[in-house]
């Protein structure tokens, strides 16, 4: 036991009310830690620092003021994020022999005549854009 390296996973379950408060902005892990499952962890907090920066560029004047429309853009995509990477961790990591055969089959099957399928599960990844001018 003392030669096995143990880290723990921990996910956000209920995301934020907002990922501001005041002057403070949250970003990555720190707002929506999620399983990395989807390998969205770094890419999730580079997105949030583009969302950030774009809505700061407009009103240095008043940071705070900014910080409600990134909380606002960004807590919905996340949000969503988190809960799809962990239904994923759910489904890959079942202890069960036969839910695991089962999985193994099913994802086996559907690579095999239905590879569009995947492709759907993680459009919702692919398909960020970052936002436009102010």
């Amino acid at each position: 036991p003392e030669s096995v390296m143990r880290t723990d996973v921990w996910h956000v379950d209920t995301p934020l009310p907002a990922y501001h408060k005041g002057r403070v902005a949250l970003v990555g892990d720190t707002a929506h830690a999620m399983t990395p499952n989807l390998a969205q962890g770094a890419c999730q907090a580079l997105e949030d620092a583009v969302v950030l920066a774009h809505h700061i560029s407009g009103s240095i004047a008043y940071v705070p003021r900014a910080l409600q429309p990134y909380s606002d853009a960004r807590l919905p995509r996340t949000a969503a994020l988190v809960q799809r990477s962990a239904q994923l961790a759910e489904a890959v990591q079942s202890e069960s022999p036969l839910a695991a055969r089962l999985r193994d089959t099913a994802a086996a099957v559907v690579g095999a005549t239905a590879p569009g399928l995947l492709a759907r599960y993680t459009r919702p990844v692919d398909d960020w854009r970052p936002p436009g001018p102010l």
